[in-house]
């Protein structure tokens, strides 16, 4: 059984979210890699 699309609402509220992320790292000069080493995530989990 597929899964149904999800809600526009949804994908908006998760650019904002990523909006918010990279200006907090650019205002802090970080790098996606260095963002990801001080979380313990991979850069690819910050680039998603």
């Amino acid at each position: 059984m597929p899964l149904d699309p999800l809600p526009g609402w949804v994908l908006t509220r998760r650019r904002e979210i990523g909006a918010r992320i990279r200006a907090a790292r650019l205002r802090a000069d970080l790098t996606q890699m260095q963002l990801g080493e001080r979380i313990g995530r991979a850069h690819r989990t910050i680039h998603r």
